[in-house]
């Protein structure tokens, strides 16, 4: 029998269509506003036909498809510009796979190296990123190409910037990201509604902060194709990265780690009086021998130092491959409970040595 044909009136006037599974209606919320967003910025952009000097360079808006509740939302301060950018697929719709897992640029590459030295490679598959502006320039000050976002007149930079803050904002609220990663402390500054703490370098940079944006966890890294970083301070950001975003969506208690440094008031050398706090440690090789001396105070904050120290000190003279070797066999796991790789042993154990709490034989 043709169902459209019955008497609604009989047994099918009970009928309900079945209701879409919440998280479905709320992803195609998201799907659905970001598909407007498109068409809006692209109106604007083409409302302002010439009218500055970037409109060229055209803008972009998602490196990704949208996804509802993502593990990581990535925020940048604009799309830079390259000659041979595919401008129309840019401006009407998402690119189909992450860029950041996918791309060759040089700040996919760059994420990609520091979310692996992190252990943190499927965090930042699974993420989507966009950034505070979405118009395109070769920078955010003037450049000699006259295509710097600082090149454009004052009145059309605010109104682009007043609708991005505006859309960015919203697509924040709908998409509600478990976390947030800013790419640059700028953009850090900007967006953090309370700064929790900043973590610091051993000659005091800022390379990473921690606060709240609009009640979700946000953590900011200095720009990864920025100012010139050290390895040593990236592998500093790799662990700030591991011990804040590796499963843990809550702010952790202000501590001092292997990733913080004391500020100048607060610093004493009451651990190794005869060694410079400011000096740099240099990279530990796998057959470097180290041992344990001075005991981390209890007001050491980070934990793995005191369960390394106890395990090194009852160990007494040991390379650092066979340190790690030894506390990958005990099952000894990160406090978030990730697998122990070399890269942690390694940077971990130079903290103990620069902290005083180990030191290096022979050296």
């Amino acid at each position: 029998m043709n169902i459209a044909s019955q008497n609604m009136d009989g047994p099918m006037s009970n009928y309900r269509a079945p209701r879409m599974p919440k998280e479905l209606r709320e992803q195609r919320e998201v799907t659905t506003y970001c598909e407007n967003l498109y068409r809006r910025t692209g109106a604007l952009w083409r409302s302002l036909d010439g009218q500055y000097t970037t409109w060229k360079c055209r803008f972009s808006i998602l490196y990704g498809p949208p996804i509802f509740r993502p593990d990581l939302l990535v925020v940048g301060r604009n799309p830079g510009f390259n000659a041979a950018d595919l401008y129309d697929e840019e401006i009407l719709t998402w690119p189909k796979d992450n860029d950041y897992a996918n791309k060759n640029w040089k700040l996919a590459a760059k994420l990609r190296s520091i979310f692996s030295a992190a252990n943190l490679e499927t965090l930042l598959e699974r993420s989507l990123g966009t950034n505070r502006l979405f118009f395109k320039s070769k920078g955010l000050g003037k450049h000699k190409t006259g295509l710097g976002w600082a090149d454009n007149s004052p009145e059309v930079r605010e109104q682009l910037e007043v609708y991005c803050a505006h859309e960015v904002g919203e697509l924040v609220r709908l998409l509600e990201p478990k976390l947030v990663l800013a790419l640059g402390l700028s953009v850090f500054d900007a967006t953090a509604s309370t700064a929790h703490r900043d973590i610091r370098s051993v000659k005091g940079r800022r390379l990473a902060a921690v606060g709240e944006a609009g009640g979700t966890k946000i953590v900011g890294i200095i720009h990864p194709t920025g100012a010139r970083v050290s390895n040593e301070d990236w592998a500093v950001v790799a662990n700030a990265l591991a011990l804040e975003l590796d499963g843990n969506d809550k702010i952790l208690p202000i501590a001092e780690t292997a990733a913080q440094v004391p500020s100048a008031k607060h610093r004493t050398d009451t651990h190794n009086p005869t060694r410079s706090r400011s000096a740099r440690q240099p990279a530990l090789r796998p057959d470097t021998v180290v041992r344990a001396t001075g005991k981390p105070p209890g007001t050491f904050g980070y934990q793995p130092i005191h369960d390394f120290w106890q395990e090194l000190s009852q160990l007494g003279e040991v390379t650092v491959e066979d340190f790690h070797q030894y506390m990958v066999s005990t099952g000894w796991r990160r406090p978030q409970g990730g697998a122990l790789r070399y890269e942690v042993t390694r940077t971990d154990i130079a903290c103990m040595c620069r902290e005083g709490f180990a030191v290096r034989v022979g050296s």
